[in-house]
């Protein structure tokens, strides 16, 4: 459990160990103390500020920001990532033409599959009834989240 308040007894301990350079963890630690704490008394008793700390070593000065040595940009590969083959725009045996609508024509129950690039004039939306709960038609489901066995079959044919 952590002590809340400084006895008088535990302020001459910490100015004790501040003056043989423990840290302030270690001093937390034997005072039962958070390392806040301790620095924050430290501060408070105004304590010399040490010379140096045991990360930094007296004569071998740290290098700022602004004297490190910036290399070039660093080029790297983008990970990999698994391809897979695209469903085929294709339409399946009885599968409905696409209706090919808007953004703006789409309605609460239109299937939302876009067909084509959105980036050409030719693209739209099937437009055909969606599934509750789904945002594709029955055909276009059956594409987007094939079956277990075809997804299987996917993965032993890459």
């Amino acid at each position: 459990m952590r002590q809340t308040t400084w006895t008088a007894e535990n302020v001459e301990t910490l100015k004790a160990l501040w003056e043989q350079g423990v840290s302030h963890g270690q001093i937390a630690h034997r005072l039962g103390y958070s390392r806040s704490a301790v620095i924050g008394k430290v501060h408070r008793l105004d304590l010399p500020l040490r010379s140096t700390t045991s990360r930094h070593k007296a004569g071998r000065p740290r290098k700022r920001p602004s004297q490190v040595r910036k290399s070039g940009p660093v080029l790297c590969r983008p990970p990999a990532i698994p391809s897979f083959p695209l469903p085929s725009e294709r339409p399946r045996p009885g599968a409905p033409d696409p209706l090919m609508l808007g953004v703006l024509d789409l309605t609460a129950s239109s299937c939302r599959y876009p067909i084509g690039d959105p980036r050409h004039a030719d693209f739209g939306f099937c437009g055909h009834e969606r599934i509750a709960g789904l945002p594709y038609c029955d055909h276009h489901v059956r594409v987007c989240f094939p079956s277990v066995e075809s997804r299987a079959a996917l993965r032993r044919a890459a």
